[in-house]
């Protein structure tokens, strides 16, 4: 665990064994993961990290190691994972992650044990507790005095939806904060996800020559 004390590191993987003890979901059990997070606090003791949660992680990777970004990533100024969704799927065979929303309505959604799944992962592999932002146009939109904000947070964790959205006891238990980038419908929150990784790490010390640039 990158950053972390021995003793840090001991006290999360302790927190771990009980969750996976339990065997508890998102569905039946929020409790464990709320244990697991609230023992330890923000990544103040490592670098600039943002995890993104998609379906597309290939789309995002084409984005991420190219240009100014994929510099950062290669002399670890940044530190940026792509995580599929779908490997967290509960459903082995097709990988399904969506389902009918949660108390009835038209469409589908993203399933929340699998985005569940997928941040309890982050959050061990990583050892810090991240900010959660799901890309939605429902969300605040992105201006430069807002990523300016993001910049001081140690740890993002991007979520992106497809479909009509994500489970809405996702967004009660896991989101901390909705951002937009714009009065228009997307496919997916990829693209949003993107501008967001471009807009916040290009502002990370050392990435560009000098601060006159941001803007």
């Amino acid at each position: 665990l990158l950053g972390q004390s021995h003793r840090h590191a001991a006290r999360l993987a302790a927190h771990l064994v009980v969750a996976r003890s339990r065997q508890c979901d998102f569905l039946t059990c929020l409790q464990c993961g709320r244990e697991l997070v609230a023992e330890f606090g923000d990544a103040d003791e490592v670098g600039r990290r943002i995890d993104v949660a998609t379906l597309f992680p290939e789309m995002c990777e084409a984005v991420l190691q190219t240009s100014i970004i994929g510099r950062a990533r290669k002399a670890e100024l940044v530190e940026i994972h792509c995580h599929n969704i779908r490997d967290y799927s509960p459903d082995p065979k097709h990988h399904r992650v969506d389902d009918s929303p949660y108390g009835g309505g038209k469409g589908m959604v993203m399933q929340p044990e699998p985005i569940y799944r997928c941040y309890l992962d982050v959050v061990e592999k990583s050892g810090s507790k991240p900010y959660v932002i799901y890309l939605s146009p429902q969300g605040k939109t992105l201006t430069q005095k807002k990523a300016l904000e993001l910049r001081e947070i140690p740890h993002l964790f991007l979520l992106c939806g497809h479909y009509e959205g994500v489970d809405e006891r996702v967004l009660d238990a896991l989101v901390d904060e909705q951002i937009s980038i714009g009065d228009y419908v997307l496919t997916g929150g990829e693209i949003p996800a993107m501008a967001l990784v471009d807009c916040v790490s290009r502002m990370v010390p050392g990435v560009l020559a000098d601060e006159v640039c941001f803007t």
